[in-house]
C-alpha cells in the first residue's frame, strides 16, 4: 500500500519551519513514513526552488513522484526541474500546442488531439505512444441531480 506525504505542509507559516530547510522538511517527513509513498506537486513552476523535488529524488527507490505544471515549464528541464529523472509516462489534459506532449515522450501530439475540447479530455503517454482519455469529474452530487441523470431517463429508452 502507497502513503501520501504533503509537503506543502512544509511551507505554510514561514520559509523554514522550527530551523529546518525545505530539504530537511520533506526528507523528515519521508524518513517518518515507512513504505513505499506517492508525493504529488502541483503546479510545480511555482516552487520557489527544487529542494523539495531532491528531497524526493533522493528517496526514489521507494517515492513516486507525480508533478503537474504548464506544458512549456515542465518541457524546459530548467531550474526546479534540474533533479527530476525524465518522464516515462504521464497525461496531457486539454493540449493546446502540437508540442504540449514533450514533457512526456510525445515529439507531436496526434492533429485531432486539440479538436473537441472537453474538461478531463487528453492524452495518456506511455513510450512516446498516446492514447486518447477522458478522466471523469466526480462533484458528489447524487446522479439524479446530475444533467443527463436518472430523472431525465425516459423508460423507452
Amino acid at each position: 500500500m502507497m502513503k501520501m506525504v504533503r509537503p506543502k505542509r512544509c511551507f505554510s507559516g514561514s520559509q523554514a519551519i522550527h530551523g529546518l530547510s525545505r530539504f530537511a522538511q520533506i526528507w523528515l517527513a519521508l524518513a517518518q513514513t515507512a513504505g513505499r509513498v506517492v508525493v504529488l506537486y502541483d503546479d510545480l513552476q511555482r516552487l520557489p526552488d527544487s529542494d523539495c523535488i531532491e528531497a524526493a529524488v533522493a528517496e526514489r527507490e521507494r517515492v513516486l513522484m507525480v508533478v503537474s505544471g504548464a506544458p512549456d515549464f515542465l518541457d524546459g528541464r530548467t531550474g526546479s526541474l534540474r533533479p527530476l529523472p525524465a518522464a516515462r509516462a504521464g497525461i496531457v489534459l486539454a493540449p493546446t500546442g502540437n508540442y504540449d506532449g514533450n514533457a512526456v515522450g510525445l515529439k507531436r501530439l496526434p492533429p485531432d488531439a486539440m479538436l473537441n475540447p472537453r474538461p478531463g479530455r487528453g492524452l495518456l503517454a506511455v513510450g512516446g505512444e498516446a492514447v486518447e482519455i477522458q478522466v471523469p469529474f466526480i462533484d458528489g452530487r447524487p446522479a439524479a441531480d446530475l444533467p443527463g441523470g436518472p430523472s431525465q431517463w425516459s423508460a423507452s429508452g
